[in-house]
């Protein structure tokens, strides 16, 4: 028997001899300025061993197909021979790997005399055999990689390499290109319109123009520049100039209007992504119907905000669509109030972590938690309501503005209600009004909270005779969730704001069908809300299927299913589910 481990480690010393680019030869270029070029070839210059090479013509591929203005990317290595070290090719290759496996030395002058490549292949292939072979099948090994790598590489010369010419074979992507499509998003779905203009100044910038109509009939129109800083794809910088249309009528009674400018950088780090953004935005709550409760009707009217937020997330899950193991962290900062009306500082913590058990079956558990508070005290931007008014366990008035509040509630948060219904609600004016041509019954609207905790815990199971085709699972879960809109005068750090959290606990399981489709996944659940209280739910506040607004609307006095205890259907479709 024969120790491969001696093999495998004269195998990486002769990788890691020295080995340079001699040449670069780029084809193809149109647009594309040299300073781009040059910018990623640089590492690649630096590289002094093949394994090094290897590397960085791994990391090149990556960079250029990254900044996304490029079709096609081929990249080759051709070797340089020592002129006056060239064998016949196939015979003396072969031949070469005649050598006694006792001989220390005859297996380093062997090695030395390979090509890199081919130390690469007999590395991989010799590791797949395992650490104790017979001599025989070490032989055969070598003889069958060597053929292997002679049938890939018809124009290679047989010698000891030194240096390597590199190739680069590119493809441009068209200059203007448009788009028309659907979006889904973590929020709700959209039909989206887009033209980009690719590579305008030749340093792999684009502009894109994007409108996009969403089934809640929301709008944005926006302009984006992107750039990748240092011709790294790791490294985008945004600016942005957007104008967003919201309409909350059915469950807030009221539409909003943002204009709006953002810059944004993100910078990878060994601990995780890091995103910095700043956005500086004109909003407008109007539209409100005949019936919006006083409290929304105070916060009609402009405000301007200005904000600093920083992202960080770290993830070693395998998949963000349907995770079969891996963990994930995600922490947001806002800080608003250096320009604008608007003064607040707003928290985000997200965690989940998952793991496959016995069968196939996935264990996912998840914790999503947040606060915003003002910085500093100012009036109360909503008149206080009689307590007749107040539906919900939270306690008005708050000094943070509505559209800065948090708002839960739709598959994608919380499963079993629907979207911005779940949390503190305040009643509408009595009396019945239109709106448009859509009629707004009587009720509550959603007025969001300032401290939010929610739970998810989830168990995922193949399907008999499905799930071998598609990546279709049975799902079983259980949501928890508390949104609380604190008053003014209770601490953010308080134990009074813990124990409002705790007593407004509501909790949602159910099972269903989870279908993971390229970056997008699809649940069909049937929800049964097992622990209701504290906080309202209003009649029509559990999802229905259905995307018709009429219809939302004609429900919106039907049977209170939560309070009955019955179990409703509700299908979600998205790139992340909590």
């Amino acid at each position: 028997m024969v120790d491969t481990s001696f093999f495998l480690e004269a195998l990486q010393s002769q990788l890691a001899e020295p080995m340079v680019i001699n040449s670069v030869d780029v084809r193809g270029l149109k647009r594309t300025r040299d300073v781009l070029i040059l910018s990623c070839l640089d590492p690649i210059f630096h590289a002094r061993t093949f394994d090094e090479v290897q590397d960085e013509v791994v990391a090149l591929y990556e960079r250029l197909l990254g900044l996304d203005i490029y079709s096609s990317v081929r990249i080759s290595l051709k070797a340089v021979p020592k002129p006056d070290f060239l064998l016949d090719r196939d015979a003396d290759l072969i031949g070469s790997m005649d050598f006694d496996v006792d001989d220390d030395l005859a297996i380093q002058h062997m090695l030395a005399s390979l090509p890199k490549k081919l130390l690469f292949m007999l590395r991989d292939d010799i590791r797949a055999a395992g650490t104790d072979i017979s001599t025989a099948e070490l032989m055969t090994i070598f003889r069958k990689t060597s053929r292997r790598f002679l049938a890939s590489e018809p124009e290679f010369m047989y010698g000891q390499l030194e240096q390597a010419d590199l190739v680069v074979d590119l493809v441009e992507k068209s200059a203007i290109s448009a788009h028309a499509g659907t979006y889904v998003g973590t929020v709700t779905s959209s039909v989206n319109t887009t033209v980009a203009l690719r590579n305008i100044t030749g340093l792999g910038d684009t502009i894109r123009l994007e409108s996009a109509h969403s089934m809640d009939y929301s709008r944005t129109f926006r302009m984006d520049y992107h750039l990748c800083l240092d011709a790294n794809p790791a490294t985008p910088f945004t600016v942005s100039l957007y104008k967003q249309d919201y309409d909350w009528k059915t469950s807030s009674s009221h539409a909003e209007e943002v204009y709006g400018l953002s810059t944004s950088i993100r910078t990878p780090s060994p601990f995780g992504r890091h995103t910095i953004a700043y956005d500086a935005s004109l909003r407008n709550i109007s539209s409100l119907t005949d019936q919006a409760s006083l409290s929304v009707r105070s916060e009609a009217g402009y405000t301007a905000k200005s904000a600093l937020r920083h992202e960080w997330v770290a993830s070693s899950e395998d998949s963000e669509t349907m995770p079969r193991h891996g963990a994930r962290a995600r922490m947001a900062t806002e800080v608003a109030g250096l320009l604008g009306d608007v003064n607040h500082l707003r928290h985000e913590t997200e965690v989940r972590a998952s793991t496959t058990l016995p069968g196939d079956i996935t264990l996912s558990i998840g914790a999503h938690a947040g606060f915003i508070s003002p910085l500093f005290s100012k009036a109360d931007i909503m008149n206080a309501p009689s307590s007749d008014d107040l539906t919900g366990a939270a306690k008005l008035p708050s000094n943070v503005p509505i559209n800065d509040r948090f708002f839960l509630g739709g598959p994608l948060t919380m499963r079993g209600y629907a979207h911005r219904n779940f949390g503190p609600r305040i009643r509408r004016l009595s009396g019945l009004a239109k709106h448009g041509s859509h009629v707004a019954m009587p009720g509550s609207d959603a007025v969001g909270g300032d401290v939010f905790a929610a739970a998810a815990a989830h168990l995922y199971a193949p399907v008999p005779l499905v799930s071998r085709y598609a990546d279709v699972r049975l799902h079983l879960f259980a949501n928890a969730g508390s949104l609380l809109l604190r008053d003014p005068a209770t601490p953010l750090l308080s134990k009074d704001t813990a124990n409002a959290l705790a007593s407004s606990i509501t909790t949602t399981t159910g099972l269903g069908l989870s279908w993971a489709q390229g970056p997008l996944r699809l649940e069909c659940n049937l929800i049964f809300p097992t622990l209701t209280k504290g906080t309202s739910v209003e009649p029509g506040s559990l999802a229905r299927f259905t995307s018709n607004r009429a219809l939302q609307e004609r429900f919106a006095n039907g049977l209170n299913l939560a309070g009955l205890g019955l179990p409703a259907w509700q299908i979600g479709i998205g790139l992340s589910f909590f």
